[in-house]
């Protein structure tokens, strides 16, 4: 498990069982802590157990984002796509599901409110199988404040 923990930006990538990667958020996304979150999902989607690589950009535990965590997750999108590979991201509503609603980002996303309702989506656009996600502690102590 990799890990980011900055003052107000907390960023953890772990693979799911199945070789699906998710990166869970927690924070501030902005000029200063989005070429980290850059970072993650571009060793995610190159350290996918499966191929096409399938990411889950997990944004529930994100208070803030500005333009620059907009475009890091436009651009981590569109360099999937040429390998066929998969990102999603998850974010409950509120704050970041309007501002994705907003820009127009969540048209072209495919956006979930739960974490386990993306991972599935997976096994649901490449098979039939389940995929059973192993809930564990994702977040740093100072960054765990932001889940409900």
């Amino acid at each position: 498990m990799k890990s980011f923990d900055m003052d107000e930006f907390t960023a953890t990538r772990y693979e799911e069982i199945n070789g699906t990667q998710i990166v869970s958020v927690a924070g501030e996304v902005d000029l200063s802590s989005a070429p980290r979150l850059a970072e993650l999902i571009w060793k995610a989607r190159r350290q996918a157990g499966v191929y096409p690589p399938r990411v889950v950009v997990d944004l529930s535990g994100v208070e803030f984002m500005d333009t620059a965590g907009l475009e890091v997750l436009l651009e981590e999108w569109n360099s999937s796509r040429p390998s066929d590979g998969r990102m999603c991201l998850v974010a409950p509503e509120g704050p970041i599901t309007r501002l994705l609603e907003v820009t127009g980002l969540s048209d072209l996303l495919d956006l979930y409110a739960e974490l386990e309702t993306a991972v599935k989506s997976f096994a649901n656009s490449s098979s039939n199988q389940e995929i059973s996600l192993g809930m564990m502690s994702i977040f740093s102590p100072s960054a765990s404040k932001s889940l409900h």
